[in-house]
This record gives C-alpha cells, structure tokens and sequence, in this order.
C-alpha cells in the first residue's frame, strides 16, 4: 500500500501542476476524493490491513491526502490569479 500512495502522490502531483483550468482541477480533485477516487478508495483498505501495517500506512495516507488536498486548493488558487491577471491587461 506504501506503493500505491507514492504512486498516486507522484502521478496526480503532476497533474495538479498541469493543470490550467478550474475545469481541470476539478477533474483531478474528483479522481482523488470522488466517491470511486483515488484517495477514497485507499482509505476503505486501510481497515483491512494489520494493526502493525496501519500504524505505518496511516500516517503515509494521511499526510499524502493532505498534501494532494492543499496542492490542488493552492493550484486553485493560482488559476484564480492568472485569470484575474489577464482580465486586467
């Protein structure tokens, strides 16, 4: 599972940088914490692990889905401000 969440991490990182629209955002927001989402689907595996791999995994997960939550609030934001940007020119 430690896998998957580098994984997921590295591969929507990505994308979330690439990201140019609000559109786009959303997008990948919703592959992440949509109902069937990355990030959802994850957590419903975790009861299913040990108690000795939760301790090592949970903490991975939590702060993986942290960091994708504030990547794409921050990238959010920053469309926000390019689009402001061109509206004034």
């Amino acid at each position: 599972m430690k896998d998957q969440i580098e994984d997921i991490k590295a591969n929507y990182f990505a994308k979330i940088n690439e990201a140019n629209s609000l559109l786009e955002l959303d997008e990948t927001f919703l592959e992440l914490f949509g109902k069937n989402g990355q990030v959802t689907v994850l957590a419903k595996e975790l009861p299913k692990l040990s108690k000795e791999e939760v301790k090592i995994v949970a903490p991975l997960f939590n702060r993986a889905k942290n960091e994708l939550e504030k990547a794409v609030n921050d990238r959010r934001e920053e469309v926000r401000e390019e689009g402001y940007a061109k509206l004034e020119d």
